[in-house]
């Protein structure tokens, strides 16, 4: 017993674990502290179950064979990962994962918990160690997040979901392929999030893969098909409505609300009272459009975009600047960072994320790390500030956070106010590309239909009180970002930076024209 104490306290020696914010889930840092859980959690199993054998001289009164069998089955998945940071950048793999931890391995830490070993032992640490472990499970709305995501991913990455069945994402393959068993989460967590079309195609899967296997129990479970009846109302589809419904009723005659939601499709389908097919729900339409590249300037308004030098407060100095949007200004600068420093400043953040995921070192909620003022951060800091245009004093710079973007992207609408940031005297932002190991992750801005295509080293510069940024999805790996903020200064006499300075008595923006 001694020696499966010292065996327990080995697993136990990681440093307790926070929880992430829920709205970065999906980043790489939380992503990695969950597949570290993943594997503290094996480990305590494996010991935990060698401790029951011996000490019931092989034998099994506690009926714990599911346990074996899902230990067994995640050893072997552990065994195959070859590259953590390789299989987590593939957002199926991500799915996986955090559908073990919230359907499987939740189940098990309560075994542990309740099991002879831990309540004979009572051991303070081992006990709090386990609740610190099971408070940073994924919860069920994490699970439906992730699949959300990837339901996003097939629509922007003009996917068949085909692809996504076997697991194939830009040519890229998953380490398992998708199960019927996956499916119903993967509807569910598109449903949620208004993607209709995409949870469709789950159930129709779902209706192919019964016919191969009809003696599974998700062929035999009604939600998938009142999932499906539901989106296909949303989408106007009011005959395959009816006829989800109608397979919901013929597992179980006596459904109640299969019966009023029968009645209610079929009074609408004889009514002939339907708008035109949707996709998916109207609340993000033109963020998926413009990833899509379905919504995009026209060739008018793209014939009066330039690119252009702009001078710097050196002698002989120059930017060269890409101007996709004039009023108000969204400007693109080209080759700003020399490469050596995006590897350092990448290499920093990495380091410093790691140890905010396995040592409760998290430094803001929002999973945005400010560096300490090395070299590389100091050149990337003061680059900017010698602009002559399109920055004017008075500002003051605010300090360089580098964030990362995933598979969830970001979106905001500027009517939800609830959920965009508050800028307060924020007037400016230069977004930094620092690497390019990833697909997607597309600078959107639905309202000017404008889509920026990510290039290492180049910078994004707009008005956040003006310009609403969105971010596609990234089907790939991880977006790594570094951002520099201005805020306005107060002087005597002087009304605010974009107010007086940078706007002309008609509204335009001075230096567009």
């Amino acid at each position: 017993m001694a020696s499966t104490l010292r065996c327990l306290l080995v697993v136990f020696a990681l440093g307790a674990v926070c929880c992430a914010n829920r709205g970065k889930f999906t980043s790489m840092s939380n992503l990695e502290k969950l597949f570290y859980i993943e594997s503290e959690v094996i480990a305590l199993s494996d010991v935990f179950l060698r401790e029951e054998h011996f000490a019931h001289q092989g034998e099994d009164p506690h009926n714990l064979g599911g346990m074996k069998k899902t230990v067994e089955k995640n050893k072997v998945i552990h065994r195959n990962i070859s590259n953590m940071s390789e299989y987590l950048s593939h957002p199926i793999n991500v799915f996986h994962l955090t559908r073990r931890l919230c359907r499987e391995w939740k189940s098990t830490l309560q075994i542990i918990w309740t099991g002879e070993p831990c309540q004979k032992w009572n051991i303070p640490q081992l006990k709090a160690r386990l609740a610190n472990i099971n408070n940073n499970m994924p919860t069920r709305d994490d699970l439906m997040r992730v699949a959300l995501g990837i339901a996003h991913i097939q629509y922007t990455e003009n996917m068949t979901f085909d692809d996504i069945y076997a697991g194939v994402i830009r040519g890229r393959k998953s380490l398992q392929p998708v199960i019927i068993e996956d499916l119903i989460d993967l509807a569910w967590g598109a449903f949620s999030g208004g993607q209709f079309l995409f949870t469709t195609n789950v159930v129709e899967r779902v209706l192919k893969e019964c016919k191969k296997n009809p003696g599974s129990e998700y062929c035999n479970s009604p939600k998938a098909f009142k999932i499906a009846a539901s989106s296909y109302y949303e989408m106007n589809k009011l005959e395959e409505a009816v006829q989800m419904i109608d397979k919901v009723l013929s597992m179980d005659p006596e459904d109640k609300g299969a019966l009023r939601s029968r009645r209610f499709y079929a009074g609408r389908l004889r009514s002939k009272s339907r708008g035109k097919e949707v996709l998916f729900g109207a609340r993000n339409v033109k963020y998926y459009e413009t990833c899509r590249g379905e919504r995009r300037k026209s060739s008018a308004q793209m014939s009066r975009l330039h690119c252009v030098l702009l001078p710097t407060r050196y002698f002989l100095v120059f930017e060269k600047a890409e101007y996709h949007h004039m009023d108000p200004p969204i400007v693109e600068f080209h080759s700003t960072i020399q490469p050596q420093f995006l590897k350092v400043m990448k290499r920093i953040a990495t380091k410093a994320y790691r140890e905010m995921a396995t040592r409760n070192l998290y430094q803001s909620p929002d999973f945005t790390f400010r560096p300490l003022p090395t070299y590389a951060y100091k050149q990337y800091a003061s680059r900017f500030m010698h602009l002559k245009s399109p920055l004017t004093w008075p500002f003051v710079e605010g300090s360089v956070e580098i964030r990362q973007i995933s598979l969830e992207g970001m979106y905001f609408r500027p009517k939800d106010r609830e959920n965009l940031p508050n800028l307060g005297s924020h007037v400016g932002s230069f977004f930094t590309f620092l690497d390019d190991e990833y697909n997607g992750g597309e600078f959107v801005f639905p309202k000017y239909k404008l889509k920026i295509t990510p290039n290492i080293g180049n910078t994004i510069f707009f008005f956040p009180t003006r310009s609403t940024l969105n971010i596609c999805p990234v089907s790939y790996g991880v977006q790594w970002l570094a951002v520099q903020s201005l805020f306005e200064k107060k002087v005597k006499g002087l009304c605010r930076l974009y107010d007086q300075n940078m706007w002309d008595k008609d509204g335009k923006w001075k230096l567009a024209y």
